[in-house]
């Protein structure tokens, strides 16, 4: 697998029981905390006054943060004196997104959130300090906003470090799908991809990294069943590596969930046709497949139906020249029918085509 990307070409993840949680609502330690968002999932509570509503920061700044996070049984789990995060960019726990800009500077204040916007429910999460955090955990944070700066200047920063920071979105994102956080999957890699398509088209190893972004991005779409999006990313990957396994099996499943079984099992078998040991792609083709001969066979039943056609046993060619004469008999009796459906249809297109070439 190239280095990065965030699956390979196996069944993606579900939720879990942990899923069952995201009901769950928290409590505050004692008075005094605002809840934040209405749902008794985000509180917050001043500790220490800033310096007026106009200090506070707005959506896509940068600021630097003093953060002290713990368990509810009181094991830490994080200190930072100069965490930098962009804020509405999920650099950190959304808690902080969403907090923050409601904190003036210098302003200190307690946070109580729930797993939803803190390190969610589907899977355990080991932190950077060896700490373990348990699915659904509750965080209890200390935050001081320590300054505020303006977003990002990627024209200033030039092509090599606006590719690092890509590439540290897209690592992001990697730990947000991992997490099932499908939204802030996208979120990552969406921004990722604007960074690298605006600010670092000639740098050397743009290609790859905008491979591995897409088909992160790709992947993250099908699993919100966002298939025409994910379809997009796979021809944004297509378009620089044509022979892209991951492209091309995902394109399929997403034209196949479309209900586009031809054109998606065309992409699935050119998956195929790169992987043939691939017993997911495999499976994938012949799934798509036997669809198809269904609705095909759905659909010949139809036209038998509308034809007075009946199945039968085959009684040699005696028997098919009943057959066919049935059919000459029912087409001269509703000629005129055929003649009318078929005007119908030429005007119907004609005016379709006529439409789409003035619009």
């Amino acid at each position: 697998m190239p280095h990065g990307e965030a699956t390979v070409l196996t069944e993606l993840p579900t939720a879990g029981d942990g899923a069952d949680l995201q009901s769950e609502t928290v409590q505050p330690p004692d008075d005094g905390y605002t809840d934040v968002l209405g749902n008794q999932r985000l509180w917050k509570k001043t500790l220490v006054e800033g310096r007026g509503r106009d200090s506070r920061p707005q959506s896509g700044d940068q600021v630097t943060l003093k953060l002290e996070a713990s368990l509810p049984d009181g094991t830490p789990v994080e200190s930072e004196s100069g965490l930098i995060i962009s804020i509405g960019e999920y650099d950190h726990i959304q808690a902080l997104d969403i907090a923050v800009l409601l904190m003036e500077l210098d302003e200190q204040c307690s946070l109580v959130t729930s797993a939803r916007y803190a390190y969610g429910y589907s899977a355990e999460v080991k932190t950077s300090t060896g700490v373990v955090i348990p699915p659904g955990s509750v965080l209890h944070c200390t935050v001081t906003l320590v300054s505020v700066d303006d977003p990002i200047d990627y024209a200033s920063l030039g092509p090599v470090e606006s590719l690092r920071i890509a590439d540290k979105k897209r690592e992001r994102g990697n730990e947000l799908f991992n997490r099932e956080d499908f939204a802030g999957a996208v979120n990552c890699y969406g921004r990722a991809a604007k960074i690298l398509e605006e600010h670092c088209q000639d740098e050397p190893g743009v290609s790859e990294a905008r491979v591995r972004v897409y088909n992160n991005l790709a992947a993250t779409q099908v699993k919100i069943s966002a298939y025409d999006a994910a379809i997009a990313s796979c021809d944004s990957v297509l378009g620089l590596q044509p022979d892209n396994i991951k492209a091309h099996f995902r394109k399929g499943k997403s034209l196949v969930s479309k209900g586009d079984l031809i054109n998606g099992l065309r992409s699935l078998r050119s998956a195929l046709e790169r992987d043939p040991d691939s017993r997911l792609v495999q499976n994938e083709v012949a799934k798509a497949t036997l669809e198809l001969k269904r609705q095909q066979a759905a659909n010949t039943a139809m036209y038998k139906k509308m034809l007075g056609l009946r199945d039968g046993p085959d009684n040699g060619g005696r028997g098919r020249q009943q057959q066919q004469q049935q059919q000459v008999s029912w087409i001269r009796r509703h000629a005129w029918l055929l003649g009318a459906a078929a005007s119908v249809l030429l005007s119907v297109t004609l005016a379709g085509a006529a439409y789409r070439f003035n619009s």
